[in-house]
């Protein structure tokens, strides 16, 4: 697995984990806690679909290898 992540998706992934925290941290919830991070998991899939990761430095998002390894 390549780990050549597009800065969005370390920012989505800090945030998910921070909200994440803040959650379980006192161990209570409520419902609308719940929905709140369903709400930023749809916020961060509404924006993976309208903004893809681009191609980044000739790095296939599909094989995982750079252009020069893909087979011809």
């Amino acid at each position: 697995m390549n780990l050549q992540f597009w800065p969005g998706a370390v920012v989505m992934m800090l945030v998910a984990t921070m909200a994440t925290s803040l959650v379980t941290n006192t161990g209570r919830s409520a419902w609308f806690v719940g929905l709140l991070l369903l709400m930023v998991y749809l916020i961060f899939a509404m924006t993976l679909f309208l903004l893809p990761p681009e191609r980044h430095r000739g790095v296939s998002l599909r094989y995982g290898r750079t252009a020069c390894e893909l087979p011809l």
